[in-house]
């Protein structure tokens, strides 16, 4: 598409994304293109940026006609991005509520200054925007089943990359919880989204050892999701439904890799149990360990979590170590007997040596000399 086909598609799209919001029946390849050129026009891309990112392969694109309702709610989102229905314009003159924020990459809800009355009413104003936004989200990713298709669009991209930031900026309610559910608990509807932005699995990778290149789930259930994005509704909600016990403990794993505290603490006392092996770091204490809260390493220290005894790249001393979480290892280093310490320590400088390449290497290594030489004193 040249630059002079797009501003000549321009008015023509807005009306065919209007058409079909309202019900209009629509070719679903002149649907999904007419979306394409509002998205791209929305985003403010230079003449060059709009022809590249419109030029993709549409032979193929198709909507699920079923899945045609659950646009309803987010109409004027894609009607235009810069307006959501009914929802009131701001003050800003000419622009509406939802705007592109070039700094942090996503759409979002102008505040609307005011007496302290009117601030009340922007809050819940602005909750409305993001549950919208949320909405749309799942909702596209849900209707493009095609993988190559997906991957060509940089809305479907951005749906299902910050999706979950616009469910925490939302208020709770009962829609949007039951929509939220709907979505999380529907593995095609997952599968969908993860195959588009997959932010777990590119965590996981991070901290896989040498004894355990290979290891990755194949799947990762609904608490999980919930827990690692630090939605707390859902995770409160699908701890109250019928869960397998896999399920919180990988759900456990997840919290610690990641510093969800509050999580992490509802999971055991809701009596998962601290010592199950998960994930390329095989225990919580070590993925505690990576994710560097000292008090989730405590929290589970307190709730019978055992120090493992193998002295490789997943104890949780050398994961610290590595990652330069100085604090964790003072505590490993502090709690272990004599014997313990002295066989995990060679270790742990022999992994620090080979694999730690940052900034915080020589803090790391000194904490760990510091105790070398304690021990030395008692031989």
């Amino acid at each position: 598409m040249s630059l002079n086909d797009f501003r000549a598609a321009w008015p023509a799209s807005r009306a065919c994304v209007a058409d079909f919001m309202n019900g209009v029946s629509l070719n679903a390849h002149d649907f999904i293109r007419a979306l394409q050129i509002v998205d791209c026009a929305k985003r403010l891309l230079t003449p060059e940026e709009l022809v590249e990112a419109l030029a993709t392969d549409t032979q193929n694109c198709s909507i699920n006609e079923d899945k045609k309702a659950r646009f309803g709610d987010g109409r004027g989102l894609l009607v235009d991005h810069c307006q959501l229905g009914t929802i009131g314009k701001t003050q800003a003159e000419g622009q509406g509520p939802i705007y592109w924020d070039k700094t942090s990459q996503m759409y979002c809800a102008h505040v609307i200054k005011g007496t302290r009355g009117k601030e009340t009413a922007a809050d819940a104003w602005l909750w409305d925007a993001e549950a919208e936004c949320a909405k749309v989200c799942l909702a596209y990713l849900e209707c493009h089943p095609e993988p190559y298709h997906k991957r060509q669009s940089s809305f479907v991209v951005y749906c299902a990359k910050y999706w979950p930031s616009h469910i925490k900026a939302a208020q709770n309610n009962e829609v949007l919880n039951k929509r939220v559910m709907d979505f999380l608990t529907t593995p095609a509807a997952v599968e969908s989204w993860l195959q588009v932005y997959d932010d777990e699995d590119a965590t996981l990778r991070e901290v896989l050892v040498p004894r355990r290149y290979d290891w990755l789930p194949a799947s990762r259930s609904p608490l999980y999701h919930a827990v690692f994005h630090s939605l707390p509704v859902y995770t409160t909600l699908l701890m109250q439904s019928t869960i397998e016990v896999r399920d919180k403990e990988e759900a456990l794993y997840a919290g610690c890799l990641i510093g969800n505290s509050d999580a992490v603490k509802a999971l055991l006392d809701n009596g998962t149990d601290p010592n199950a092996e998960y994930g390329p770091l095989e225990s919580t204490l070590a993925a505690a360990a990576k994710g560097g809260n000292i008090d989730i390493f405590r929290m589970l220290t307190r709730s019978g979590a055992k120090i493992p005894s193998d002295t490789d790249d997943s104890h949780p001393l050398a994961v610290a170590a590595i990652h330069g979480n100085l604090d964790i290892m003072e505590e490993i280093l502090q709690t272990q007997d004599w014997d313990a310490k002295q066989s995990v320590l060679g270790s742990c400088l022999d992994s620090l040596s080979a694999r730690l390449d940052g900034d915080r290497r020589e803090e790391a290594l000194a904490v760990l000399l510091k105790h070398v030489e304690r021990s030395q004193k008692y031989v």
